[in-house]
């Protein structure tokens, strides 16, 4: 895997820390510590049983890469993240409407996989994954983060509901998929959402995740949605340096 130019940068810096024959013992204790305190701080393995499971592994990836991620961005070769990323943070307050417009699970995939900081495309996911493959994460972690970096936000269609499971199209590739979103929201059959939808996290399983809540685009009037806004929608907030620049008063949140 060819290394980007911070990528680069940190993994160098790690690679140095490594072959270093002094060992700081009160950094490692702090760095244990702070590791700890992180793995505290997001979603208990119990909450992870309630939910369901094909939502449940890729919220545990999800996890370990937000832990990876604020570890990381104490180093000094991430300082464009950090300031990107924490400017929208102030911005937006990525909560639940009426607090923001923004949820915490759309700022979370924007912030680390749209969120791009040079002409390379490094997002602090491409960045995580370096680092994960570096230290030889194991291979079905690997591939799930691999699928996390390189996932999109989409706008999709409601085809019909099968019990738990919501029938999706895919308006850019015209691809159709059986979901199930985690939030339980649904909708109705022909509502457009812009969603980051995941293919299933394991080879013997059918159900795709709506990973984000899904924002539900609500045409002004009952034209079609022409397919270049659809397009846009799609590949729009892809690699942007703005979380909302796509949202306009056609949106409400599902």
């Amino acid at each position: 895997m060819s290394e980007t130019p911070i990528a680069r940068r940190v993994l160098d810096r790690m690679r140095r820390q490594v072959r270093s024959k002094v060992a700081n013992l009160a950094a490692f204790r702090e760095g244990n510590a702070y590791a700890e305190a992180l793995q505290n701080s997001v979603v208990a393995p119990d909450k992870l049983l309630e939910m369901h499971s094909a939502h449940a592994i890729y919220a545990h990836v999800q996890n370990q890469m937000s832990v990876m991620a604020e570890q990381l961005l104490e180093l000094a070769e991430m300082k464009a993240f950090a300031k990107l990323v924490g400017a929208a943070q102030d911005d937006y307050m990525p909560s639940w409407p009426p607090m923001s417009p923004v949820t915490t699970s759309f700022f979370w995939c924007w912030a680390n996989f749209d969120a791009a900081v040079n002409t390379h495309r490094e997002t602090m996911g491409s960045v995580t994954f370096a680092v994960a493959a570096e230290f030889a994460v194991h291979p079905t972690m690997l591939t799930l983060m691999r699928t996390l970096k390189d996932s999109r936000m989409g706008v999709y269609r409601v085809e019909r509901h099968s019990g738990a499971c919501v029938q999706l199209s895919d308006l850019v590739t015209n691809q159709r998929c059986s979901a199930i979103c985690e939030s339980g929201y649904t909708g109705s059959v022909g509502e457009l959402w812009f969603a980051r939808v995941l293919p299933p996290a394991l080879p013997e399983a059918s159900d795709h995740v709506v990973f984000t809540s899904p924002y539900v685009l609500i045409a002004p009037d009952a034209r079609p949605c022409p397919a270049s806004r659809i397009t846009w929608c799609s590949r729009h907030p892809m690699y942007s340096s703005h979380p909302m620049r796509w949202v306009g008063s056609s949106t409400s949140i599902g």
